[in-house]
């Protein structure tokens, strides 16, 4: 069982709590290592200075009572974090971190609300110059291959430029297996079956 979270009300004593309650691993959403860049994308002024104190903390806890516990970050893929990807890959790497996600930016899903099928013309997330993920993503893949805890197939990384110039038909559902924590080249999510999620108004998602 694995916990989803910002992190940016984790306290030190809820820090050594979760270390010690047998949790696979800890999820941390984390974009970028620019704060500014973090709170266009999540609309939160300092968001991520206090995200990046609480995986500091959550990682001391995990050491401190010598738990089995996972560091994971998680990164949405969208237009304005695209050339911060790599520095978070290193920050990841440098830091002693299990692992990174990424999951390219889709239609908020969960809701009731039907965004429909141009959802990505609706939000100032998407990138505006699909290119840029031409570069990136021969980068990213050069690093996974060099042993950065990228959580991610290259097959879905590669698919990522397709599917910023044509997010309908580009590559249809191979996107599908971004959230997996347990990521294998079947292309099953498991997020759903393993992770619990709290959401802003205090519901507990499966």
């Amino acid at each position: 069982t694995g916990v989803v979270t910002n992190g940016t009300t984790l306290n030190a004593r809820q820090s050594d709590r979760l270390a010690t309650m047998g949790l696979s691993n800890i999820n941390i959403s984390m974009d970028t290592l620019e704060n500014d860049v973090f709170a266009e994308i999540r609309q939160k002024k300092d968001l991520g200075k206090d995200t990046i104190a609480s995986i500091f903390r959550m990682r001391d806890a995990i050491i401190r009572n010598r738990s089995n516990t996972k560091i994971y970050v998680k990164s949405v893929v969208c237009g304005p974090n695209a050339s911060n990807l790599v520095p978070l890959v290193k920050f990841v790497k440098e830091e002693g971190l299990d692992g990174i996600m990424f999951q390219p930016i889709e239609a908020v899903f969960g809701r009731t609300v039907d965004y429909g099928d141009e959802w990505f013309k609706n939000t100032p997330l998407w990138p505006e110059q699909p290119s840029i993920f031409d570069e990136v993503v021969e980068e990213l893949i050069e690093m996974k291959a060099q042993g950065a805890p990228i959580m991610n197939p290259d097959s879905h990384i590669g698919a990522w430029p397709a599917y910023f110039r044509d997010p309908i038909h580009g590559i249809g559902g191979q996107l599908g297996n971004a959230t997996g924590l347990e990521i294998q080249d079947t292309g099953e999510c498991t997020v759903g079956h393993t992770h619990l999620q709290l959401a802003a108004e205090g519901d507990i998602r499966l």
